[in-house]
């Protein structure tokens, strides 16, 4: 379900959370279960380490679908920061079914590896295997001897459902000059909207090395709208772009699994809330299309918290390559998904994003090496203090861009040039080893083009030939 990793790979809030999740169990040796084990809290005289409660019993706390494999592992801290917490498990351990706290099954755990420390976690480890426990419900694992108990974990049909839609919301909490109300944000995340008052993103200035200007009005920009990064309430073009690629892409897989009821302002307008929120990200990147085709680069706004307090200027930085090329290969991509809805409105939008992308692809390709590089005065005198990260690209990774907007272009058009551009380029990003993380985009638009009904044939089959040769020989 590679919907759910992607879109996990991509939210930073929920990745921050789960985190935390996964890891939640019980381990303290002097824990006793006072009347029930139902009735025990886990964290109950945890010794606390830098990522909270220092677990023993570790469970999948998204949950098990019914046919998988299910394994509480329980651990022993061996090396590392949390060493001090020992542990060894008893023999006695109990699947039991809550609230009520029905044993289900009862076993002895299997030290794993027999019994050696892994020396990538620093921890001893022991399995204990309740796979053939298929009934949904919730659950928690139980050491009877040491009286320490798992965090509940459910299993069932849907245990990934939450999980995905909570993922997508985080989108929404990082939409910037849009109100968090408490109905949709919750109490303690509600916000008014950000970053709409006098020189801010309604009226953006271009960047002047950080030194307050007065710029024609005509240089000023509505760039209101997008997402906030990751760590700051920056904007990049090129970022914004792979994350709305992989919301599509990810209800292209799909469709059927994204629904209209993730608890975001627009649920319930009979539109699927994932394509909604791609949708408020793609805007943004539609208002960084300068009319020659070419788009800018990076938005940089004021911090504050929360970010309605931000008073400071919003700057843009000018276009570049890397930029154009991404905007080429989001509008293309955009508007196949976007022309297969049945909503009029969606219908013009695709229009509309179908010449932006081909405009995009042809100032790109009469300005091939335009870079920028924001905030470093080393590579680009006066961009410091213009955003955080920076947004530009090595040179490898514009010619994946350029590859990738090539494809979607192609499939979009059916022109041969960019067919052409492909059959002659491919090659140049097959990597000499196996998959890995750092190329997944890349790999991805490989094989996009090698299913396209229109690639060619031994490309596309050299394509996957590579692909599987390395794949075989590891990475």
């Amino acid at each position: 379900m590679r919907y759910i990793a992607r879109c996990l790979a991509v939210s930073l809030l929920i990745c921050v959370s789960t985190s935390q999740a996964q890891f939640a169990g019980a381990n303290a040796q002097g824990l006793s279960v006072q009347s029930h084990p139902a009735a025990a809290d886990w964290k109950k005289n945890l010794r606390l380490g830098p990522n909270g409660p220092i677990p023993a019993i570790v469970v999948d706390q998204f949950g098990y679908l019914p046919k998988s494999r299910k394994v509480a592992v329980i651990r022993a801290p061996e090396v590392g920061y949390d060493n001090s917490a020992s542990f060894v498990p008893g023999s006695n351990y109990r699947l039991i079914e809550l609230p009520g706290g029905k044993v289900v099954k009862t076993g002895a755990p299997a030290a794993w590896n027999n019994g050696k420390t892994d020396q990538a976690s620093g921890d001893k480890a022991w399995w204990f295997d309740f796979s053939e426990v298929e009934a949904p419900g919730k659950y928690a694992v139980v050491d009877a001897d040491k009286g320490v108990r798992s965090a509940e974990f459910s299993i069932g049909e849907h245990v990934y459902k939450d999980v995905m839609k909570h993922a997508v919301r985080t989108f929404f909490y990082q939409r910037a000059g849009f109100e968090k109300k408490p109905e949709f944000a919750g109490k303690d995340w509600a916000d008014k909207a950000s970053h709409l008052g006098p020189g801010q993103d309604p009226e953006t200035r271009p960047w002047h090395n950080g030194q307050p200007s007065t710029p024609a009005k005509t240089a000023l920009k509505d760039l209101r709208g997008g997402w906030y990064d990751a760590g700051d309430y920056n904007k990049y073009t090129s970022w914004a772009a792979r994350y709305v690629i992989v919301l599509l892409q990810a209800y292209e897989e799909n469709p059927q699994a994204f629904s209209d009821d993730y608890g975001i302002p627009e649920s319930g307008n009979g539109i699927p809330d994932v394509l909604d929120e791609a949708k408020w990200g793609l805007d943004w990147v539609v208002r960084m299309q300068n009319a020659d085709g070419s788009l800018l680069c990076v938005q940089g706004l004021a911090t504050a918290s929360p970010p309605s307090e931000a008073r400071g200027n919003s700057y843009y930085g000018p276009p570049n390559t890397s930029a154009t090329l991404m905007g080429a290969a989001v509008y293309a991509y955009a508007a196949k998904i976007f022309a297969s809805r049945p909503e009029p409105a969606f219908k013009q939008y695709a229009d509309d994003l179908r010449k932006r992308a081909t405009d995009a692809w042809a100032w790109a390709a009469a300005n091939p090496n335009v870079l920028y590089y924001n905030n470093d005065d080393s590579k680009q005198p006066g961009s410091k203090g213009l955003a955080a990260g920076q947004q530009e690209m090595s040179e490898i990774d514009r010619q994946r861009a350029q590859f990738e907007a090539a494809v979607y272009l192609f499939e979009m058009t059916g022109e041969a040039p960019f067919k052409q551009f492909a059959d002659a380029n491919y090659s140049k990003l097959l990597p000499p080893w196996g998959a890995s993380m750092w190329e997944v985009d890349a790999l991805d638009s490989l094989l996009y083009y090698a299913r396209l009904p229109g690639a060619t044939p031994e490309v596309a089959k050299s394509i996957r030939e590579n692909l599987l040769v390395n794949l075989s020989r590891g990475s």
